[in-house]
């Protein structure tokens, strides 16, 4: 079952609303964002980008060996379907506000 809740980072400044499970990340929070959303968390990455043509956010950086590729994907709320990505899931340290 999804909830609607917001998360940050240390990296940011302020929260945002998405969608998380009980599931959980060596303790972190595994949201799933809308569109909307997640473009948010590209304004504050510039490894962040959307690919519009595949319909995915990928993020790159010189530390990783290979991308980080966050498909879309949908998710049930309340009985409504919702297109979401799952930016950072499993591996950014994400905590619900």
């Amino acid at each position: 079952m999804f909830k609607k809740t917001s998360v940050s980072g240390d990296w940011l400044d302020y929260s945002i609303e998405c969608f998380l499970k009980e599931k959980r990340w060596n303790g972190w929070a595994c949201p799933y964002f809308t569109f909307e959303n997640a473009k948010k968390v590209i304004k504050d990455w510039a490894n962040l980008v959307y690919e519009e043509d595949k319909d995915r956010f990928v993020w790159s950086d010189e530390n990783l060996d290979e991308p980080e590729i966050y498909e879309a994907t949908t998710i049930e709320v309340d009985g409504e379907k919702i297109k979401v990505y799952g930016i950072g899931y499993g591996s950014w340290c994400w905590f619900e506000e």
